[in-house]
């Protein structure tokens, strides 16, 4: 959810710099510099690449039979 959330708000630095563009025209210093910390985070969070961990067959028989499934 954080992360769409993240993607949607954004999604690259292009929209991440017109929506700062149009934060600073909207908002007093002290917002802006709040808002700006927050979607420097939704834009790394967007970007963060997502860590795929592959298993092999073996290892996931393995983990079956530590809980008594198997396939």
């Amino acid at each position: 959810m954080i992360k769409w959330d993240s993607k949607q708000r954004a999604p690259n630095k292009e929209v991440y710099n017109e929506r700062m563009a149009d934060f600073k025209d909207w908002y007093n210093e002290e917002v802006y510099q709040s808002l700006e910390k927050l979607y420097k985070l939704y834009f790394l969070l967007a970007n963060q690449e997502e860590v795929v961990q592959k298993r092999s067959i073996e290892e996931v028989n393995e983990m079956l039979k530590l809980h008594d499934l198997e396939i």
